[in-house]
């Protein structure tokens, strides 16, 4: 009776729901798949010549004392790392979000 009528009711005021909510997060405006993408490609080391690159560039900078590595220049090696890759295709937005961040270092901690 009046439950399963509620329940269809609700079921498909959801799925409506469901679909416009998946419709925006993926739309230009968010473009949620290609953060996702980008989250693999950055954090999982998805993106194989950028991680080389970088690697290259900030390597031995990373063999000193933790507390003497300066954000300043590892920044400027992650920019020459995402120019030497193909993470310079990557969507602008994309790129715009790739920062570094340098922690508090811990005693005796090396940039490692």
């Amino acid at each position: 009776g009046d439950a399963t009528a509620l329940e269809g009711t609700v079921r498909a005021v959801g799925d409506a729901v469901n679909a416009r909510l998946m419709e925006v997060l993926f739309s230009e405006r968010f473009n949620l798949s290609e953060h996702l993408l980008a989250l693999k490609r950055y954090l999982l080391l998805g993106q194989g010549d950028f991680v080389q690159a970088l690697m290259d560039f900030v390597g031995t900078d990373l063999d000193v004392p933790a507390g003497d590595i300066s954000p300043f220049k590892l920044a400027g090696q992650l920019e020459s790392a995402v120019r030497a890759s193909n993470t310079q295709f990557d969507h602008p937005d994309v790129l715009a979000r790739l920062k570094v961040r340098v922690l508090p270092p811990a005693d005796g901690e090396s940039g490692w």
